[in-house]
């Protein structure tokens, strides 16, 4: 398994700021997550039952206590244990709970996190605050420019895996479009492990042609079909795929849904936003014409 890490995520703040009113009613003890003082990027203990995280469970002492009394009274345990990976001076100056969402902007602080402590940041962060009732998930705001990367705008505690005893690898979200019940195109989001982004149409298609895992939804591509090649040059991405595909050529719902499914989910991973599709052997369809690139068109998924 791999600490996920995904991303970006934010530490937490010595101060209580904006919106440190919004209350919520925590009844049970919650866990504290964070990196031990003396734990470096070499010595993480992923076969520990918390993963490349320590943890330990801290009595809140009240029923009803604020988002921003539990950043604090955690900010404090952290700062005063001498735990990390939170640099010196981290402060939060805004807090708004929406939609189960919890958006939190920092300070240019966070700037100081890079590479795997960026990534345990975010981890420890969001598996702290998800614990909270009606906290579903964390978004970080900051003005720092590292925060402008390919990171995902919500985290969720499921976005992380914290145990494992080989590497670090960042997980990307993608969309998978396959057909529901109505016949309709729908995305199915799915995290991808890569130690490069320029991995992801590969894996993407990988995953695309091995169907769903969620029931009620199959797969427009035809059974068989395999991935032959993937590149991609600037927003060009190029795929081409077997002569299984052709199967999808026996009407026009058939081969629009099969070639639209191709295109909407490579078009989910930047830079991508158009797709030559290719098949081997050079044939070409006669329901869907795929001699030139295509770019999406949000009236597919009406």
């Amino acid at each position: 398994m791999n600490v996920k890490l995904c991303a970006l995520v934010l530490a937490l703040l010595l101060l209580a700021g904006c919106g440190a009113s919004v209350s919520v009613e925590k009844t049970e003890p919650i866990d504290f997550y964070f990196c031990a003082a003396e734990e470096t990027e070499q010595t993480i203990d992923f076969e520990r039952p918390s993963g490349a995280l320590s943890v330990q469970t801290v009595d809140l002492g009240r029923q009803d206590i604020s988002i921003g009394e539990i950043l604090t009274r955690y900010l404090a345990f952290c700062r005063d244990g001498g735990y990390g990976p939170f640099p010196a001076g981290l402060e939060y100056t805004d807090l708004a709970l929406e939609d189960g969402v919890l958006a939190l902007t920092f300070n240019d602080a966070f700037s100081a996190l890079s590479g795997v402590d960026l990534s345990l940041a975010a981890a420890a962060l969001t598996m702290t605050l998800t614990q909270i009732s009606g906290v579903d998930g964390v978004s970080i705001h900051g003005r720092s420019a590292i925060l402008s990367g390919d990171w995902q705008e919500v985290f969720t505690a499921d976005d992380f895996l914290l145990q494992d005893g080989s590497a670090v690898h960042p997980e990307y979200a993608v969309q998978l479009y396959f057909l529901d019940a109505g016949g309709n195109l729908t995305a199915q989001r799915r995290v991808l492990t890569c130690d490069d982004r320029s991995q992801l149409p590969e894996l993407a298609m990988d995953a695309l042609l091995a169907g769903p895992d969620e029931p009620g939804l199959t797969c427009a591509v035809p059974a068989g079909t395999q991935l032959a090649d993937v590149s991609v040059d600037g927003a060009l991405c190029t795929v081409v795929l077997s002569e299984e595909f052709a199967a999808c050529d026996t009407d026009e719902a058939s081969a629009q849904a099969a070639v639209r499914a191709v295109v909407l989910t490579l078009c989910s991973i930047e830079p991508v936003e158009r797709v030559q599709l290719q098949l081997l052997g050079g044939a070409g369809l006669q329901y869907c014409a795929i001699d030139a690139s295509i770019a999406p068109d949000s009236a597919w998924l009406e």
